[in-house]
């Protein structure tokens, strides 16, 4: 058998560890929507505050109307929009979003993004908490989200880079 050169072997052994992340990326299916890479926020200090990011897809070919999300987690859920004015950061509340037919929408940081407010308890990396999805016309759909570090990055397509 040849032995092949260090060289390589690291080559191969660093190309398998950036691939690692994508291949831990969780998917999960409900009818034509997928979600992908859902994960959390963990919390520091006495935060009462954290975000859920994820990539929402629609493979149907009618939109998909995001109408709210609830967690026992926190006393209130919301989904927010990140907008900036007069060089300041704004959390606005968004009543839904669409998800156009065939398309997707990414709930990143400083964009679109789920907000639990009111925790009953931290959060902290490692743990993974429920939140359920309400779409109109096409149900609920159930995630256990795991939660991250507070300054975890996600892969390029997950961020919206």
């Amino acid at each position: 058998m040849k032995r092949l050169p260090r060289r390589t072997l690291l080559v191969a052994t660093l190309a398998l560890g950036l691939l690692a992340p994508a291949a831990r990326a969780e998917e999960v299916r409900a009818g034509d929507l997928v979600i992908r890479d859902p994960w959390a926020v963990a919390t520091v200090g006495g935060q009462k505050a954290s975000g859920a990011f994820m990539v929402i897809e629609n493979r149907g070919n009618t939109p998909a109307i995001l109408v709210g999300v609830v967690s026992p987690v926190a006393k209130k859920v919301q989904i927010h929009r990140t907008i900036m004015k007069d060089g300041v950061a704004r959390m606005v509340p968004q009543a839904r979003i669409e998800i156009p037919p065939k398309g997707e929408v990414v709930l990143k940081r400083g964009g679109l993004h789920v907000m639990l407010m009111g925790l009953h308890q931290p959060l902290a990396a490692g743990d993974r908490i429920p939140l359920t999805l309400r779409f109109a016309e096409r149900g609920n759909v159930q995630l256990e989200v795991p939660v991250r570090p507070p300054f975890a990055r996600r892969d390029r397509k997950a961020r919206g880079d």
